[in-house]
């Protein structure tokens, strides 16, 4: 099921290769999806009742499609389309398996020295290149080596708490860039706990919706 406030692309049926709009879903239930009358450029939406259309959306897991079509409009102070909902013509055309989104958020790393102590050698507060629900890449300035053990501290927007999960260095790559060499850390996150993993994954999929396709 799609969801609300998540983007859509919205395409007439019978063009191959027609233009395709961008709007925000209003509201779902088990029978409509309705949507803004108008794109994200402001730009209002070419559709009438009974047009066959395809919606294409993202969902965690994957890409899907729908073919379906305008079963009617609501005027009011926003305006909308509505759009049946088959569940028997939703089509899944990609799979994604722990899909990455560029974002940037503060992050707070500690490091922790190799014999496993507790007690962190040091800190550093950075910023995401990009993120999953499996790990993040993000540059830092403290020299450190594969299986490297960390505390990683992410901020998320609108979020009073911090998510706060412990894991390792995967990956280190180093870029000279204007002649100074910068190093990126990959970090993946180990035994995450389910509250956490689950604000991630909601904060991940607004995003991925957003930028869809």
């Amino acid at each position: 099921m799609v969801f609300k406030d998540q983007t859509v692309e919205i395409q007439a049926a019978s063009a191959q290769g027609s233009m395709r709009y961008r709007s925000r879903v209003v509201e779902v239930n088990e029978e409509l999806i309705a949507v803004l009358a108008h794109d994200t450029r402001n730009d209002v939406l070419p559709f009438r009742i009974g047009d066959a259309v395809v919606l294409s959306f993202v969902r965690p897991d994957a890409f899907y499609s729908l073919r379906t079509e305008v079963v009617d409009k609501r005027i009011g102070p926003e305006k909308q389309l509505l759009f049946r909902w088959d569940a028997a013509a939703l089509e899944r055309i990609q799979r994604r398996q722990d899909f990455r989104v560029d974002v940037r958020l503060q992050l707070g790393i500690t490091f922790f020295k190799d014999t496993g102590e507790t007690t962190a050698p040091g800190e550093e507060k950075t910023f995401t290149r990009n993120l999953s629900v499996g790990g993040v890449l993000c540059r830092v300035k403290t020299p450190v080596r594969v299986a490297d053990r960390v505390r990683i501290t992410l901020q998320l927007p609108a979020e009073p708490e911090p998510v706060d999960v412990l894991g390792r260095v995967v990956r280190v790559r180093r870029n000279d860039i204007n002649g100074k060499s910068i190093q990126f850390a990959g970090l993946h996150f180990e035994n995450m706990p389910e509250p956490s993993g689950a604000r991630l994954r909601q904060f991940l999929f607004k995003v991925q919706s957003r930028s869809l396709l």
